[in-house]
Protein backbone atom coordinates (compact mmCIF):
# COMPACT_ATOMS: atom_id res chain seq x y z
CA UNK A 1 0.00 0.00 0.00
CA UNK A 2 1.15 3.48 -0.72
CA UNK A 3 1.27 6.21 1.91
CA UNK A 4 -1.53 7.96 0.01
CA UNK A 5 -4.03 5.15 0.70
CA UNK A 6 -3.13 5.06 4.41
CA UNK A 7 -3.90 8.71 5.13
CA UNK A 8 -6.33 9.41 7.93
CA UNK A 9 -8.83 12.24 8.30
CA UNK A 10 -9.71 13.95 11.54
CA UNK A 11 -12.79 16.13 11.86
CA UNK A 12 -11.88 19.07 14.04
CA UNK A 13 -15.06 21.12 13.74
CA UNK A 14 -18.67 20.59 14.76
CA UNK A 15 -21.93 21.22 12.96
CA UNK A 16 -25.58 20.33 13.50
CA UNK A 17 -28.75 20.79 11.55
CA UNK A 18 -31.70 19.40 13.50
CA UNK A 19 -35.36 20.18 14.01
CA UNK A 20 -34.46 22.30 17.08
CA UNK A 21 -31.62 24.33 15.59
CA UNK A 22 -29.48 25.19 12.57
CA UNK A 23 -26.21 25.51 14.51
CA UNK A 24 -24.47 23.80 17.41
CA UNK A 25 -25.21 26.85 19.57
CA UNK A 26 -28.91 26.93 18.65
CA UNK A 27 -29.22 23.22 19.39
CA UNK A 28 -27.50 23.56 22.76
CA UNK A 29 -29.73 26.48 23.74
CA UNK A 30 -32.83 24.51 22.71
CA UNK A 31 -31.72 21.52 24.78
CA UNK A 32 -31.11 23.73 27.82
CA UNK A 33 -34.61 25.19 27.39
CA UNK A 34 -36.11 21.70 27.18
CA UNK A 35 -37.36 22.15 23.62
CA UNK A 36 -38.43 19.11 21.66
CA UNK A 37 -39.18 18.82 17.97
CA UNK A 38 -40.91 15.45 18.25
CA UNK A 39 -44.43 15.81 16.90
CA UNK A 40 -47.33 13.84 15.53
CA UNK A 41 -46.71 13.58 11.77
CA UNK A 42 -49.77 12.03 10.14
CA UNK A 43 -48.21 12.08 6.65
CA UNK A 44 -45.22 9.89 7.62
CA UNK A 45 -44.85 6.57 5.80
CA UNK A 46 -45.43 3.32 7.63
CA UNK A 47 -46.95 2.75 11.03
CA UNK A 48 -44.87 5.23 13.01
CA UNK A 49 -46.47 8.66 12.98
CA UNK A 50 -44.18 10.56 15.35
CA UNK A 51 -40.84 12.18 14.62
CA UNK A 52 -38.96 15.39 14.04
CA UNK A 53 -39.04 17.30 10.77
CA UNK A 54 -36.43 19.81 9.67
CA UNK A 55 -37.81 23.29 9.07
CA UNK A 56 -36.87 25.11 5.87
CA UNK A 57 -33.51 26.55 6.93
CA UNK A 58 -31.69 29.08 4.80
CA UNK A 59 -28.87 27.08 3.26
CA UNK A 60 -25.99 28.29 1.08
CA UNK A 61 -26.60 28.08 -2.66
CA UNK A 62 -25.32 24.82 -4.16
CA UNK A 63 -25.60 23.06 -7.48
CA UNK A 64 -27.16 20.05 -5.76
CA UNK A 65 -30.73 19.26 -6.70
CA UNK A 66 -31.54 17.12 -3.66
CA UNK A 67 -32.13 18.55 -0.21
CA UNK A 68 -30.02 15.86 1.50
CA UNK A 69 -26.96 16.82 -0.57
CA UNK A 70 -27.51 20.52 0.16
CA UNK A 71 -27.76 19.73 3.88
CA UNK A 72 -24.56 17.66 3.73
CA UNK A 73 -22.73 20.51 1.97
CA UNK A 74 -23.98 23.05 4.54
CA UNK A 75 -22.84 20.77 7.38
CA UNK A 76 -19.40 20.36 5.80
CA UNK A 77 -18.98 24.13 5.35
CA UNK A 78 -20.07 24.79 8.95
CA UNK A 79 -17.73 22.09 10.25
CA UNK A 80 -14.76 23.52 8.37
CA UNK A 81 -15.57 27.05 9.59
CA UNK A 82 -15.88 25.79 13.17
CA UNK A 83 -12.51 24.04 12.90
CA UNK A 84 -10.72 27.30 12.06
CA UNK A 85 -9.01 25.73 9.06
CA UNK A 86 -7.94 28.37 6.54
CA UNK A 87 -7.62 27.50 2.88
CA UNK A 88 -5.43 29.54 0.57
Amino acid sequence: MSNQSQRKVLATGMSLITPIGRTVQQNWESVLLGKSAIRYLPDMYGKCKIGGRLPEYDLPETSFKSKIHSLAAALAVDCIEDSGIKFD
